[in-house]
């Protein structure tokens, strides 16, 4: 699968330079192409920040909803969306700053 697909791109966030991207509405992004739940603990996964600068992380463990990675960063299993209640992300929010593509 491409690693180059669309997916949530970034805006500015007015404090601190934070990048998120509203998940709905008419201008919102697509978000990457297909499911993660496939992915198991000690797998590698491509976390995209701000849609740009790629980021590899080693997987931690799975439950049924997420992907739980070393450094403590959460993805949604079915989307890849980054899942950080701590700072309003996620598919719950409507906003987040990255997410995981398909590796090659």
């Amino acid at each position: 699968m491409d690693d180059t697909r669309d997916g949530p791109g970034s805006t500015e966030g007015e404090e601190g330079g934070d990048a998120a991207t509203s998940l709905d509405g008419p201008s919102a992004p697509s978000l990457p192409m297909g499911t993660f739940v496939y992915i198991q603990p000690g797998d590698t996964v491509r976390r995209m920040l701000a849609g740009t600068i790629p980021m590899d992380l080693v997987v931690d463990a799975v439950d049924e909803r997420l992907i739980h990675c070393r450094g403590g960063w959460m993805f949604d299993r079915e989307t890849g969306v980054e899942e950080d209640p701590e700072i309003g992300w996620g598919l719950a929010f409507g906003v987040s700053g990255s997410f995981l593509v398909h590796r090659q």
